[in-house]
């Protein structure tokens, strides 16, 4: 499986691993974002892509020898770069609160999600990305798509691409969703308390007393920022 790392300006180069296909997407148009990527790449069948900003997102060293390895038994591999924000939140759309209205219009929005993934960080098998197509394509056509996001870096941005970040957790059979060692924890976050948090939310009543001490757009900011 080939692993692509999409950029979009020069200066992203000096961020790129060496070890993956560096893809520049100015060479087609992306106005659905990530979306029109993974379709661009649809025909290769097994493909991974993560962006330019992975290493500074996930603080991750040492990552492909594992996620091959999860692929010998998974659908998909998912690096989620903020595990801090997934252990403190009920579901993902809890930190865009704005993608809702359009949201709960394609999914249930009100649905438990003990595993979350951000960002689109996907390795996935032919058969994976065709359950994601099916699932997605039809969904893209919903007037919602073209709002405005109201992203912090970038407030008319488009919904669609956070919303179809989003989506994926609705794709979670058969994925192996990133889990981080508690080392990693402590170096992120200088705290094993979002590890620990996370290993309770399988238990929903215990997870909910504890997870309410945070404010997770606090998360988000310190998440996003690191």
């Amino acid at each position: 499986m080939k692993i692509y790392q999409a950029f979009h300006q020069d200066f992203h180069r000096e961020h790129l691993l060496p070890n993956t296909h560096h893809l520049d997407v100015r060479a087609f148009p992306t106005p659905r974002r990530e979306y029109d990527i993974f379709e661009k790449l649809r025909p290769e069948g097994d493909f991974g892509v993560i962006s330019w900003k992975f290493t500074n997102k996930t603080w991750l060293d040492e990552w492909e020898e594992e996620a091959r390895e999860k692929l010998k038994t998974h659908d998909a591999v998912m690096i989620n770069p903020f595990p801090a924000l997934s252990a403190a939140s009920y579901n993902c759309w809890q930190s865009h609160p704005s993608l809702i209205e359009t949201a709960k219009d394609l999914v249930d929005i009100n649905q438990f999600q003990p595993k979350i993934a951000y960002c689109l960080y996907i390795l996935g098998k032919k058969d994976w990305w065709t359950r994601f197509f099916e699932f997605v394509d039809p969904m893209l056509s919903h007037p919602g798509m073209q709002k405005p996001s109201g992203y912090v870096r970038g407030a008319d941005i488009p919904q669609v691409g956070f919303i179809v970040e989003r989506l994926v957790n609705y794709l979670l059979d058969g994925v192996y969703v990133w889990d981080y060692p508690v080392e990693h924890h402590l170096k992120k976050y200088g705290t094993a308390e979002f590890f620990l948090l996370d290993k309770v939310k399988h238990d929903y009543e215990t997870w909910s007393q504890v997870a309410a001490r945070y404010d997770t757009n606090s998360i988000a900011a310190m998440d996003d920022r690191t």
